[in-house]
């Protein structure tokens, strides 16, 4: 049959300290919770000339193959947080959320 292609749609943000940080766009970001339950990261709030108020999602990145993905993540996990500790040389004071 024919082939199909793949198009993923990646999001990864970085928790530390209680507040959210989208890795891939390098903006502060908020969490909130619907009338449902359901949780929801959302990018930084911006007023238009107009006076609307509108909320930008968090910046995505595409990939269409394993090896897309693989680099989309190696980049992202660079701009992570890290530190020293007692135990590691360079341990994570972060936690990382990936959203596909």
């Amino acid at each position: 049959g024919p082939s199909e292609e793949l198009l993923l749609e990646l999001r990864f943000s970085e928790i530390l300290n209680g507040k959210v940080r989208d890795l891939v766009g390098g903006c502060e970001c908020a969490v909130r919770e619907d009338a449902s339950g359901n949780i929801h990261i959302r990018g930084p709030t911006v007023v238009e000339e107009n006076g609307c108020v509108r909320v930008t999602p968090p910046a995505r990145v595409h990939a269409s193959s394993v090896e897309g993905v693989r680099a989309a993540v190696a980049a992202a996990l660079q701009l992570r947080r890290t530190g020293s500790s007692n135990v590691h040389s360079q341990s994570s004071r972060s936690h990382a959320v990936l959203e596909m």
